[in-house]
This record gives C-alpha cells, structure tokens and sequence, in this order.
C-alpha cells in the first residue's frame, strides 16, 4: 500500500513537472515570437500571462509563482533593449528588476488562490477559469503599471518626455491611458483563452483518471 503510494506521488510530482515545463516553453515562444503580442491600430495585447494563470489554475499558487518568476524574467530581458526602461536599466538594474519580476510572481500566486476559493463555490468551472483569467490580466497590468510609476517614475520620467511620450501629462497619466486602452481588451481576451484551455485541459484530465 505503502509503495503504491509512493508510486503515485511520483507519478503525480513527475506530470506537474512536465506540465510547468510545457508551460515555461510556450511562454518563452510567446515572448521571443510576434505569437505573444496581439496588435489592433494603438491597442496591443500581450498573451504572456496565460500561461502563468493557466498553471495557477491547474496546478496551484505555487506553480503560478514559478511560472510568474519565468515570465518576469523574461520581461526583465527585454529591459535593455526599451527605448523607455534601457536609460534607467544603467542606473537603477535592481529597481527595473523588482518591478519587472515582483508583479508577475504576485499574479501568479494570487491568480491561483483566488481560483482556489472560486473552487468552493458555484462558480467552479468555466466560469471560474474565465473569472480567474480576467483577474489575472487585470493584476498583471495593474501591478506592474503601479510599479513603473512608483518605482520607477522619476527615472523614467526624462526618457519618456524626449520621446515624446509625456506630451504634458505625467507619468502616471500616460501609464493609466495605457493600462485603460490595452488592460481592458487585455483581460477580455485572457478570460476566453484561458477558460477553454483549462476546459480543455481539464476534460483531458478526467479522461487520463478514467483510464
């Protein structure tokens, strides 16, 4: 009994592995592809946080964390080639790292204790996955955006006015337009994709149990 358990545990521990590492690859193909970035006229949605909520959803806070980490790493690669963060990344590579990765761990995490208590309820289901989805996007933009402009406002603020950027209003103004032309479609567009994949996946799931 004992070593049939064992054996489980194994096998459980094993497929959660693969799964993250699955997720961990499409996320990268996302990041390093025009796959991971959705343009229509000034809106550009971004689909790198679907699988960070799709794995907090499957698997739990904790793989939601992980992949949050991956995802911010991979932001904070981009970094130095931004016409926005490259000046201050010289001078401040711990902050732009903080805001960079801190936002998407928390999104990750949250993302899979939300969809946690959602579980207790009627919601459970493709709702919850779709809810959870929209959550999600919202955190990711709503936290790194309020990073940026905490954080980082006064470093950046100089790099965006010589762009161009500014135009007379202050940082945060130009980062909440961004987060309201970008978030909103952002999230709509999660929630579907996340819904029917976590669908997907878990009708899959049950059918492996079966087997």
């Amino acid at each position: 009994m004992t070593n049939n358990t064992s054996s489980r545990s194994r096998q459980v521990n094993v497929s959660q592995m693969v799964k993250i590492a699955v997720l961990i690859a499409i996320m990268l193909i996302l990041n390093y592809t025009p796959l991971g970035y959705l343009r229509i006229g000034p809106v550009e949605i971004t689909f790198l946080q679907i699988p960070v909520v799709v794995g907090a959803i499957m698997l739990g806070p904790a793989a939601g964390a992980l992949l949050g980490l991956v995802f911010g790493i991979t932001s904070l690669a981009q970094a130095p080639v931004s016409p926005v963060f490259a000046p201050a990344f010289t001078t401040v590579p711990v902050l732009i790292a903080i805001v960079c990765i801190v936002p998407r761990v928390l999104v990750g995490w949250l993302s899979g204790l939300f969809f946690r208590a959602v579980r207790k309820t009627r919601l459970n289901g493709l709702i919850g996955y779709a809810m959870t989805g929209f959550l999600g996007s919202v955190l990711n933009t709503v936290l790194f955006i309020s990073g940026v402009v905490v954080v980082l406002g006064k470093y950046i603020e100089s790099t965006m006015a010589a762009l161009d950027l500014l135009t007379g209003k202050t940082v945060a103004a130009f980062w909440a337009g961004i987060a309201a032309v970008n978030g909103i479609p952002e999230a709509i567009a999660t929630a579907i994709i996340v819904a029917a994949v976590c669908k997907a996946l878990s009708a899959l799931d049950k059918h492996r149990i079966k087997m």
